[in-house]
């Protein structure tokens, strides 16, 4: 009788054993996928915009401003530099710009105008950005397709 109760228990702790390296591997795998999300979304979304304003702003009190802010945030995301991956890995630079200002809703011709360039070339872009998204001749709505892929 103790010897079956025994064993029971045992097989028990066995599984408890299994469905905790589960919930451990879930976890760091969850872990893994935030840091790279925040890298991303430095690296991709503010890294340009940063540099942008370095290159426009002419007052030196202003750049020291922007050079201590991007260092500071490169500090803070210096431990998630992983390799990244999924589907905005394939764009430009300018395409993932352009996809964030997309994203938070900016027209075409805003776009242009922040980026100081024509509506045309933001065409060009977004022509490009739904090539390589494989969202050519796909009546899928773009900001919407780059909200869902960037909140998952």
């Amino acid at each position: 009788m103790a010897n079956d109760e025994l064993k029971q228990k045992t097989a028990a702790l066995e599984d408890m054993n299994t469905a905790l390296k589960i919930l451990l591997q879930k976890r760091e795998q969850d872990n893994k996928e935030l840091a790279e999300e925040i890298y991303a979304s430095y690296e991709f979304m503010l890294t340009p915009f940063l540099n942008k304003l370095k290159n426009t702003v002419s007052d030196a009190n202003q750049k020291n401003l922007i050079e201590i802010v991007d260092t500071n945030l490169n500090e803070i995301v210096s431990p998630f530099i992983k390799k990244l991956s999924g589907p905005m890995m394939n764009l430009t630079s300018t395409e993932i710009q352009i996809s964030s200002m997309i994203k938070q809703g900016f027209s075409n011709k805003e776009i242009a105008q922040i980026l100081v360039c024509s509506k045309r070339t933001i065409d060009s872009h977004r022509e490009n950005i739904r090539k390589k998204l494989n969202l050519k001749n796909k009546k899928i709505n773009l900001k919407t397709f780059l909200s869902n892929i960037q909140n998952t």
